[in-house]
């Protein structure tokens, strides 16, 4: 496997490669001069950069490679990164992001990446039909992040921020996958998979929950699967590819 890594920090770099497979192939840069030829001369099964690197701004170095080397999987690899932040790297194109302080998940997200990207480069479909998604979170960024790395996904996805307005899009639209968090406003989410499973019983629901004990209200509903809050891009993309596989017309 050959990966660039932007990384000004040879600390930092050190790390991310230990946590590699000994026999990945690293290219280590930290200057734009450096990273744009190598993007531009070479061909890299996936790009690992962090956020902040000096001579590159916000959300350039994810730029450059949309240019140079659009088809490659691109992960941030960084200190911090916000919701809303996450959301748009994910909407410019990255495949996922990775914090330093959970490095260990970082083989199992370069995985994921590169085969997701693999399956969009020969342009296969998981599915013939787009999947429906009903994602229902009252966490605005949450909400976009899922948006985002699930229309990577080739899918159609609407979302509601409350019992009510998940309740008018039930009675609209046929879904083939509800994500449901199951902390909501002026309800729980526990309603609103009875309400699924009333309107559409092929509806595949995923829970989503930052609290175990709710989740324990959830039991004997039906659901396929559990995404416990905070998630990572890559166990969500995981999830919904499983589901995907398995959803009936």
């Amino acid at each position: 496997m050959k990966v660039l890594l932007l990384e000004d920090s040879p600390t930092d770099a050190e790390l991310i490669v230990r946590e590699m497979p000994r026999d990945t192939n690293f290219t280590i840069i930290s200057k734009r001069a450096d990273y744009e030829r190598e993007l531009a001369v070479n061909k890299f099964d996936v790009i690992l950069a962090d956020f902040s690197v000096p001579s590159f701004l916000d959300y350039e170095a994810l730029s450059i490679r949309g240019k140079l080397a659009k088809k490659t999987p691109f992960i941030y690899v960084t200190g911090t990164l916000l919701d809303r932040i996450a959301s748009k790297t994910l909407s410019m194109g990255a495949s996922d992001y990775v914090l330093k302080d959970c490095l260990a998940r970082l083989p199992h997200a370069v995985n994921v990446a590169i085969e997701l990207s693999r399956i969009q480069n020969e342009a296969e479909s998981l599915h013939p039909v787009k999947a429906q998604i009903l994602v229902v979170e009252d966490n605005p960024d949450l909400s976009e992040l899922l948006v985002q790395l699930f229309m990577m996904q080739d899918t159609v996805v609407f979302t509601a921020a409350s019992v009510r307005e998940a309740f008018d899009l039930l009675n609209k639209h046929r879904f083939h996958i509800a994500l449901v968090d199951m902390k909501l406003p002026n309800g729980s989410g526990a309603v609103v998979i009875r309400k699924i499973k009333e309107v559409s019983r092929n509806c595949m629901t995923i829970i989503t929950s930052g609290h175990p004990n709710l989740v324990e209200m959830a039991y004997g509903l039906g659901y396929v699967g559990i995404l416990m809050k905070p998630f990572s891009v890559s166990s969500a993309h995981e999830i919904l590819r499983k589901h995907r596989l398995n959803y009936n017309d």
